[in-house]
């Protein structure tokens, strides 16, 4: 055993303090001492000692201390009556160390101990990245980046369950961004032989996702929160060709046309465009399409489905050629990628939307994406007080409306914040459809 000072003390004799049980609460107290502050020092305090103890120390210390209920221990006095003793040649450390038959550590070189086996650990899987997205995951992980704090606390609670989820990940990381989009589960059944292994709300899933939130906080600037809603995660996910659910998730459309990647139509939105029907469009033949075309190069998108399938009867009725897309609140993959498309293919997007928080915020949300394609229609002041309704918005909501830097409905938001009530879509009909009929905007 090599003890602090770093003399070999293997040899010696601790039979003295080993036979006298009475030094054993005071070692004791020495060694919470040392692994509480490094070293030795101070006053230890005995509370109501045994005789064994109060004889012990009376007889090492030359004071007698048997009457007393509570003993005061001055570590340099013991130092300096140890000197008188066959231990003179070694220190209080080495003594207490051959006590015990082990080094003294203190909690503070146990956590760098244990931190610098945790680094050791992690820094182990850098040979298996082979591309940035890995490495930077890996780099946050070993800084403490806050979106790595689960596989920390997962190291904590199973290292060995980790290593496997920490290869998966990796492997998968190195396989992204994908050429062409891929399914959830078919991205994991090829990288891990398990389709259902990347799952979201399993372990594996959740390092996935933080890793790849990570890389776009990096890259992009864009974070959305440690616990992202569904619609967020499979946003996450589509930034990197990962479908989540193409099925499920479609957008209603309305006189849109449709091209595959080799130059043909969709025949699918052919015949509801000659037919007037108005469709959900699922994620799935959205991907499909290399390019989306609407009537006139623009496109209305109504937040509210109630209005939006309103105008629709109306626009048939009177013979309107108009293409029209439905939000319905906030927007799922499927609407951003055929949004993509018609921006893609220089169309513009005229939106209208609630007067509430959520409905600003998409309208924000939008803008701050296609910032030279999209069109507020409606989203101001006078039409807001058009559409007062009697519902009162609580504070929490209203609060997500102060970090908006936006300029063009920041006076908007202003009186929205004064009023603190909701305006609805639907008392904007006729004036959203005389200005469709006409084409003004």
């Amino acid at each position: 055993m090599e003890s602090k000072a770093g003399v070999r003390v293997e040899k010696l004799d601790i039979s003295y303090f080993k036979k006298k049980k009475g030094f054993h609460p005071l070692f004791l107290e020495f060694k919470k001492k040392y692994s509480s502050y490094g070293r030795l020092g101070g006053i230890i305090k005995l509370d109501n000692p045994s005789d064994e103890t109060k004889e012990a120390l009376s007889g090492i210390l030359g004071v007698d201390v048997r009457r007393d209920k509570e003993v005061k221990v001055s570590v340099v006095k013991f130092e300096k009556a140890l000197l008188k003793t066959i231990f003179k040649d070694f220190t209080l450390i080495e003594i207490v160390e051959a006590y015990f038959g082990e080094e003294l550590r203190s909690k503070k070189e146990i956590q760098a101990e244990k931190e610098e086996q945790k680094r050791v650990y992690f820094q182990t899987y850098y040979k298996y990245a082979k591309n940035d997205l890995a490495r930077y995951w890996l780099e946050a992980i070993i800084e403490k980046n806050e979106l790595t704090k689960y596989v920390h606390n997962y190291y904590e609670r199973d290292k060995k369950a980790l290593s496997s989820i920490l290869n998966n990940v990796i492997h998968g990381l190195n396989r992204l961004p994908l050429k062409e989009y891929e399914r959830l589960p078919i991205f994991a059944a090829i990288t891990t032989k398990n389709p259902h292994y990347f799952d979201i709300g399993t372990d594996s899933g959740r390092v996935l996702l933080a890793a790849l939130q990570l890389y776009l906080k990096v890259t992009e600037g864009k974070y959305f929160t440690q616990s992202p809603n569904s619609g967020e995660i499979t946003e996450i996910l589509a930034r990197f060709n990962i479908m989540r659910d193409d099925i499920n998730n479609d957008v209603t459309v309305f006189g849109l046309q449709g091209y595959y990647q080799d130059g043909s139509t969709s025949n699918l939105l052919k015949f509801a465009m000659e037919e007037n029907v108005v469709m959900n469009l699922p994620l799935r033949e959205v991907v499909r399409l290399g390019k989306i075309s609407a009537l006139n190069n623009k496109v209305y998108v109504i937040e509210n489905s109630g209005l939006y399938s309103t105008l629709i009867d109306k626009i048939i009725e009177q013979e309107v050629e108009v293409s029209m897309v439905c939000s319905s609140g906030q927007f799922n993959l499927a609407t951003w990628k055929l949004i993509d498309k018609l921006v893609d293919n220089n169309h513009y997007i005229y939106y209208s939307g609630d007067f509430d928080p959520e409905g600003i915020l998409m309208a924000n949300k939008i803008k701050e994406k296609y910032p030279n394609y999209v069109h507020y229609w409606h989203l101001d002041v006078a039409s807001y007080k058009s559409c007062l309704s009697d519902e009162i918005i609580v504070e929490s909501r209203l609060n997500q409306l102060l970090n908006i830097q936006n300029q063009e409905i920041g006076p908007l938001i202003t009186s929205l914040l004064n009023t603190k009530r909701s305006g609805y879509q639907e008392r904007l009909m006729e004036s959203l459809l005389e200005e469709i009929k006409s084409g003004k905007i």
